[in-house]
């Protein structure tokens, strides 16, 4: 296999691993909001910075074995290895800011369910009043 399909193979397999890591961390972010909503906050940030952690740590060990596979000088390896952890960051930075739009809408429909529970609220008190004071003529 020529260097260039190799290097194709290894994009693409980072690419699935990004997806899957991506519907895994969506699996996570759809717990994680269950959770902030019984108080475990700190369990759930620390889960979070591990996830990302061991996604790090994983995606730098694959560039990393990528780079000594292509046999690179030492200045075109630290560069190579700088952009691959720009990648990752930019990947992580991602998912991240996916987390905290999906966060906000959340946000958003319970705001909104709260709201319609209250004009539910006052419509009912409304009829109550409305009948208390048919009764009382």
């Amino acid at each position: 296999m020529s260097w260039l399909g190799k290097r194709k193979k290894s994009k693409t397999d980072c690419e699935i691993r990004l997806h899957e890591s991506a519907r895994s961390e969506c699996d996570l972010n759809c717990k994680m909001s269950r959770d902030s909503r019984s108080g475990l906050k700190r369990p759930k940030k620390q889960a979070e910075k591990d996830e990302d952690d061991k996604f790090r740590q994983e995606m730098l060990a694959k560039f990393a074995e990528d780079d000594r596979i292509e046999q690179m000088n030492a200045q075109k390896r630290r560069m190579k290895q700088l952009e691959h952890k720009r990648a990752v960051e930019a990947l992580i930075d991602d998912r991240r800011k996916q987390f905290e739009a999906e966060k906000a809408a959340e946000m958003a429909e319970m705001e909104q369910e709260r709201d319609r529970q209250a004009m539910r609220q006052q419509i009912i008190e409304e009829e109550r009043q409305k009948l208390l004071q048919e009764h009382a003529r």
